[in-house]
């Protein structure tokens, strides 16, 4: 048996209790989001400190170098990659979620509209071309590290 699904709001949903748990959930998103940045940037730390060790304890220089440290910075490099998309995937999931609390608050009478306010006041496109929002901070670190592997991959190489 399928229930039957709707885009319409349900009468017998209480808005305001829907909204509360939505934002709630909202921000645990949010909060896992950070957490993944978190791994991301504590893998990448291992991975320079392997190769920091891994040269210094190998006490290793021409030819046999770049056979020792190339596959970890290619590991580095598919990490960042994926650190990217991981990043690009939690960034839509919660701008979409957004969209939905804001279509929400306008359906609550009395509302402050707190989201929509906060997204009319930072996001907003006049808004945005002032300030320089978290998420594109953040969609740089994976880019950043990248760059260090590449720089470090070539002083290896040369």
């Amino acid at each position: 048996m399928h229930e039957e699904r709707s885009d319409k709001p349900s009468e017998s949903i209480d808005k305001f209790a829907e909204y509360t748990f939505f934002a709630e959930n909202t921000q645990t998103l949010a909060d896992r989001r950070q957490a993944a940045t978190q791994i991301y940037i504590g893998v990448n730390t291992a991975i320079f400190g392997l190769i920091g060790f891994l040269t210094e304890a190998a006490n290793m220089s021409g030819d046999s170098l770049p056979l020792l440290t190339g596959p970890l910075f290619a590991v580095g490099t598919f990490v960042c990659i994926v650190w990217d998309r991981t990043i690009c995937r939690y960034r839509h999931l919660i701008n979409w979620r957004f969209e939905q609390l804001m279509a929400m608050e306008k359906e609550l009478p009395g509302s402050y509209r707190m989201f929509c306010r906060e997204w009319e006041a930072y996001f907003s496109p006049e808004a945005a071309n002032k300030k320089i929002a978290f998420s594109s901070l953040e969609r740089w670190l994976p880019i950043v590290v990248i760059g260090l592997y590449i720089a470090y991959g070539a002083a290896f190489i040369f």
